[in-house]
């Protein structure tokens, strides 16, 4: 079965849960067809985020290279989006190792005493 909605109501009284209800939604296709406008949509928002992140790198660029250390060694400005390029690809193989030890049976025996070690 491919679920393609999920619609959840909660109920509250006096700020406390008394219920809920949970309606499941299926394509006869398997997906909701999607339109050219739902698909600009959600292409735009990265774009624009994208294109102002680049944006302020520029201008924050523009800013540095008068600094006294970029003005002497000129190579030095040259190292710089590299380097924060694999600073970035650093964190998400530290993050992506991280989240993988978590996930090891040691980890989930330790998680819980009820809960059953998972086997691979």
């Amino acid at each position: 079965m491919v679920v393609t909605q999920l619609n959840l109501e909660f109920r509250f009284q006096d700020k406390k849960l008394r219920g809920f209800s949970c309606e499941l939604t299926r394509s006869p296709h398997g997906v909701f067809p999607e339109t050219v406008f739902t698909i600009i949509c959600q292409i735009v928002v990265p774009i624009l985020l994208s294109g102002l992140g680049m944006l302020t790198a520029g201008l924050v660029m523009n800013i540095i290279q008068h600094w006294p250390v970029f003005v002497e060694v000129k190579d030095l400005l040259t190292l710089v989006p590299p380097l924060v390029g694999l600073k970035g690809n650093l964190e998400m193989t530290l993050a992506s190792r991280l989240s993988t030890a978590e996930m090891s049976p040691r980890a989930l025996s330790r998680a819980s005493p009820t809960t059953p070690s998972w086997q691979p």
